[in-house]
């Protein structure tokens, strides 16, 4: 009794209480998945829309066997003249060609603009005739051909390239001269091929899937490559493929990280008007080319979703766990390769 008195008198000199919370860090801010900072360095998706016609196609297309000079047949003639006396030529996925001080160039369309997951040994801003574009080299690329460099251009189309420049007989080269040629290449390249630089496309390449496109494997369509793009890292035989009697078939890609569904539907009245959309989604109209399309996000996810043929629709959702602010730009950029990857197939009429 004498102790609860004690207590209760020093209490009431004190102000006896529970003890304080420790202080807590603060949370992070909530970021909306399209509140995204394009990085100084260029290092990350490219900056726009994707509103372009596709120049060139990509070194993927089915058709490229059906001309004489394979992956080089775009080339018109003297577009490198005063950099090379040689012809160009077909290797593999590029077209390349010998410049006058013997090292090698090579032009690849195709791929995305999106950030990297191998190391790069650097990473540096520019732009290519007034488009985004990156210097780089991949760390073990520029091991094993010393001062070779890289150029990215975003063509704002489902098809950029990218230019490199190295010695094949890995003789060290001075990084900045690399740089420097490869910019001349691929500037030449723009001011061609490329509408917004003041160049006109390819007449013959493909800009929207053959109306008649119908796929019913949409895990080969968008496959564990196409979600490597955005940091998903998953073997093919893990994506889930579930199809529906309705006309619509799912590739779900889920890992213990992020996770991403692509939904593809095979019409007819399947498009951007009849699929529903989720309760609440906060719904912007986009384009991919002049294909129409809208973003829909609802929470910390984003979807992507485009009338690729009409009465068809293929449809990219994302859902990270980090809150970057790049979960549109993921689901777009799941869209864009998946598109490009269409527009590379032949279709029987």
């Amino acid at each position: 009794m004498r102790t609860l008195i004690v207590m209760a008198l020093l209490c009431g000199l004190t102000a006896c209480s529970e003890p304080a919370p420790a202080p807590q860090p603060p949370r992070p801010t909530e970021k909306r998945p399209d509140d995204y900072a394009y990085p100084a360095d260029h290092s990350g998706f490219g900056e726009g829309p994707v509103d372009q016609p596709v120049p060139v196609p990509s070194a993927n297309w089915a058709a490229w066997d059906f001309h004489p000079s394979h992956g080089c047949a775009w080339v018109p003639d003297g577009l490198f003249a005063g950099i090379t006396s040689d012809s160009v030529r077909s290797d593999d996925d590029f077209c390349s060609f010998t410049t006058a001080e013997g090292n090698s160039v090579q032009i690849r369309w195709g791929g995305a603009f999106v950030p990297f997951n191998e190391p790069t040994a650097f990473m540096e801003a520019t732009t290519v005739a007034g488009l985004y574009a990156r210097f780089y080299d991949r760390t073990e690329h520029q091991a094993g051909f010393p001062g070779a460099c890289q150029l990215q251009v975003d063509t704002r189309s489902v098809v950029p390239f990218t230019v490199l420049h190295r010695n094949e007989e890995r003789k060290p080269l001075d990084r900045q001269r690399s740089c420097q040629a490869a910019h001349q290449v691929a500037e030449r390249v723009a001011k061609r091929m490329v509408p917004l630089a003041g160049g006109q496309v390819w007449s013959v390449t493909p800009q929207r899937p053959h109306p008649a496109f119908v796929h019913t494997g949409v895990c080969d369509i968008a496959d564990s490559g196409t979600f490597g793009f955005v940091g998903i890292d998953i073997p093919q035989e893990q994506l889930w493929q579930s199809n529906s009697i309705a006309g619509q078939s799912t590739c779900t890609a889920r890992t213990g990280g992020p996770s991403a569904e692509v939904l593809l539907t095979f019409g007819p009245a399947m498009g951007l008007a009849e699929i529903r959309l989720a309760a609440g989604a906060a719904v912007t109209s986009q384009v991919i080319g002049d294909l129409a399309a809208r973003q829909e996000i609802v929470g910390t996810s984003c979807a992507f979703a485009v009338e690729f043929v009409p009465g068809k629709l293929l449809r990219a959702s994302y859902t990270g766990t980090t809150n970057d602010g790049s979960g549109c730009l993921r689901a777009r950029a799941i869209v864009v390769v998946t598109i490009s990857g269409m527009l590379d197939q032949i279709v029987a009429s």
